[in-house]
C-alpha cells in the first residue's frame, strides 16, 4: 500500500527473532507483494459475497466482520498501516467522510433504480421480503 515514501516499494525485512538459546532463526516476516494481495483480498470479497448469496440472517453479520478483519490483516501483511485504511486517529475523520458520501452514493443508485419504471420490478420482491408489506405497496 502506496504511503508516500519513494522507498516504500523496497522489501522490508523484519529484524530475525533469536530464540531462547540464543540463536538466530530465520524466517522473513516482511510484506506481500501487491498482486498476492489483490489475490487473496479477491478471494475473500468471493467468498463473502457467496456466502452472503446463499445465506441470510445472522451468518450475514458474521461473515461482514470476519470479511472486514480478514481484508484489514490483508492490508497490514501488504505493508498497510492504520492510516492506509482510514482508521488511524489523523485519518478517522476523513475517511467517515468518505464513507458517508460513499454510502450516500449507493443510496442515490438505488433510489433511481427504483423509481424507474424499467428497473422497479428488480426491486419488489427484495423490497417486500427486507420491509414487509408497506414497501411492496410503495413500489408498486
Amino acid at each position: 500500500m502506496p504511503s508516500g515514501d519513494p522507498h516504500d516499494a523496497e522489501r522490508r525485512e523484519a529484524p530475525e527473532p533469536r530464540a531462547a538459546s540464543g540463536s538466530t532463526r530465520r524466517r522473513w516476516r516482511g510484506p506481500i507483494g501487491t498482486w498476492p494481495a489483490v489475490g487473496i483480498t479477491l478471494a475473500v470479497l468471493v467468498a463473502a459475497n457467496l456466502t452472503l448469496h446463499y445465506r441470510s440472517g445472522p451468518l450475514g453479520l458474521v461473515t461482514a466482520v470476519v470479511a472486514s478483519a480478514l481484508l484489514l490483516g490483508v492490508l497490514h501483511w501488504a505493508g498497510g498501516t492504520r492510516a492506509d485504511a482510514g482508521l488511524a486517529p489523523g485519518t478517522l475523520a476523513r475517511g467517515a467522510r468518505w464513507a458517508l458520501a460513499l454510502i450516500g452514493l449507493v443510496g442515490l443508485v438505488y433510489l433511481a433504480g427504483a423509481l424507474l419504471p424499467e428497473t422497479r420490478t428488480l426491486f419488489e420482491h427484495w423490497a417486500v421480503n427486507a420491509f414487509g408489506y408497506v414497501a411492496g405497496f410503495l413500489l408498486s
